[in-house]
């Protein structure tokens, strides 16, 4: 989640419960001038497990193809992309009513972030490496520099990483024990399903085949050559 991201969602959790509802988008139902919440409808599964039985009656929510949904979400059940749209037009109608306040208490958090700003560099070595926010970014960019004294140089853009996407969020980045390498992960989906992507420093080129399907978090060994993470167990 960027930083713009963050606020917002702060906002409209604390506008929540500040105003009435007054306006409702078109397709939500209306009951004395509130909104009427969707009803999932019920469809019993019998479902026998570990000796016991059962009944789920929104089994369907599930996809048989989930797997995949994780990683395309484009692909959703059509019934199920349905009950969740109308989830989301109820949850506009209740909150119309709060957007000027949202607004506002947007623009205030967001005037008390110091937009430009820096992390305390981390000494590693012969280089030093920080975290950096440029003013009007969402993102941070990766950076060291020599302890020496020198020219900062740039990792990773997490703003150039996810131009032209609809959700980009970097989990984990760190750089090999020997400073030839830089990693990150990368959930590209909102869906928690991460790639590792691996940086040659000496030529700037990302290798190919990323490592799919992680959890996030990975680890250099001592010797710089491999990597380890948690593979996901779909």
């Amino acid at each position: 989640m960027n930083r713009r991201d963050l606020i917002a969602t702060t906002a409209a959790a604390l506008a929540a419960t500040a105003l009435p509802v007054q306006a409702r988008p078109t397709g939500v139902s209306m009951s004395q001038g509130t909104p009427v919440p969707p009803v999932a409808r019920k469809i019993p599964v019998r479902i026998e497990q570990l000796g016991r039985v059962r009944t789920d009656d929104y089994q369907w929510m599930k996809d048989d193809n989930w797997q995949t949904v994780l990683r395309d979400p484009t692909v959703i059940k059509a019934d199920v992309k349905e009950h969740l749209l109308a989830e989301n037009a109820y949850r506009e109608a209740m909150m119309a009513s709060t957007l000027p306040l949202q607004a506002a208490m947007f623009e205030e958090m967001k005037g008390r972030i110091k937009e430009a700003d820096s992390s305390v560099p981390s000494p590693d070595g012969a280089w030093a490496y920080f975290v950096e926010y440029r003013t009007g970014e969402q993102h941070p960019r990766y950076m060291r520099q020599p302890r020496g004294g020198g020219e900062a140089q740039l990792l990773l853009d997490a703003n150039a990483l996810a131009e032209g996407k609809a959700y980009s969020e970097v989990s984990a980045a760190d750089h090999s024990p020997d400073h030839t390498l830089f990693a990150f992960s990368e959930d590209a989906q909102g869906s928690e399903v991460h790639q590792i992507f691996v940086k040659d420093l000496a030529t700037g080129e990302v290798l190919p085949d990323p490592i799919g399907s992680a959890i996030g978090d990975f680890a250099f060994s001592p010797d710089s050559q491999w990597i380890f993470w948690t593979n996901r167990d779909d």
